[in-house]
């Protein structure tokens, strides 16, 4: 392997050609050590990777994440939904009252096709450092199975029949761990094989 590319630039150009990737297929792939694209994919996350399973291991490209995200341009006609939703941040419960009460319309709405967005007011502050009290957050609908969770994102879901927003990570062991972004609320973890009434509703785009 010459010397005029870094582990990192190995990395990347080996997950653009491959797409998502562990660290051991990137070091057979490059021909790089794999302690070395091991520490240095780590270091990346979050940043230029996302880790996309953390029992596999799989990562792919930041920027893909981003593309995902990022709406092209609306028409004048683009409309998304607000719902009287009580998102509760804390102990709460989901509750639409009928049809939507406004649209977020044009260019700032989020929805395209294939990418269903709502709006909804959050009441609670076990988010606060992320998500004000009382303020509007857009919803993406989510396909409620749980292998889907990107590492470390905030979810609109359901638990024993509160709704809530939150931060979740998936866990070895099927468990998922719940975490609060104010410190004053305890996280704690949900095993997802024994009965627990547990739905993912949306991804929270923040």
């Amino acid at each position: 392997m010459g010397q005029s590319r870094t582990v990192k630039e190995a990395v990347l150009e080996y997950i653009k050609q491959k797409g998502p990737s562990t660290p051991k297929e990137v070091a057979t792939g490059t021909g790089e050590n794999y302690n070395s694209v091991r520490s240095t994919m780590n270091r990346m996350k979050g940043e230029e990777l996302t880790l996309m399973d953390a029992t596999e291991g799989r990562y792919r490209l930041r920027d893909e994440d981003a593309a995902a995200d990022t709406p092209e341009r609306n028409s004048d006609t683009t409309r998304d939904p607000i719902y009287p939703t009580v998102a509760s941040a804390g102990d709460g419960s989901f509750e639409i009252k009928g049809d939507p009460i406004g649209y977020i319309e044009g260019e700032d709405a989020l929805s395209r096709p294939g990418r269903e967005v709502f709006w909804m007011p959050v009441r609670g502050d076990s988010m606060a450092d992320t998500l004000p009290k009382g303020g509007l957050v857009p919803v993406r609908r989510f396909d409620p199975t749980w292998t889907e969770l990107r590492e470390d994102d905030v979810y609109l879901f359901r638990l024993e029949g509160a709704i809530q927003i939150k931060r979740l990570q998936r866990r070895p062991g099927a468990r998922i761990r719940v975490v609060s972004d104010n410190d004053s609320y305890d996280d704690f973890d949900i095993p997802l094989d024994d009965g627990t009434d547990f739905e993912i509703l949306g991804r929270v785009l923040v």
